[in-house]
């Protein structure tokens, strides 16, 4: 299994969109993070993705409704993919700044 199945994978478990996902498994090599939450208000499935990092790579499939928190660089940016059948379209690109919660509560 590759890394990208792998990660799919992960990303199949049962989600209840009204609970957040949370996500801490991002870095490769220690860096200071902020918190980041993200809702995907549309009715499609996104896949989203962190790819302005060097050496880092990070992607998840999001649902109709569900809230994720994750931990990342300040300095990344949140690229937004909506699902159209079998093509995915870039809608957006959000720096996590824009995305950053204090904590957890």
């Amino acid at each position: 299994m590759n890394k990208s199945q792998a990660l799919l994978n992960q990303d199949l478990r049962p989600i209840n969109p009204a609970q957040p996902q949370v996500d801490f498994s991002l870095e490769p090599t220690p860096r200071h993070k902020i918190l980041c939450f993200y809702i995907n208000s549309t009715n499609r499935m996104q896949i989203i993705r962190i790819t302005n990092i060097p050496e880092y790579y990070w992607e998840r499939m999001i649902l109709p409704g569900q809230h994720l928190i994750f931990e990342a660089m300040p300095e990344a940016c949140l690229e937004i993919h909506s699902s159209e059948h079998i093509t995915s379209i870039l809608t957006d690109v959000i720096p996590c700044r824009q995305l950053h919660i204090n904590a957890l509560s």
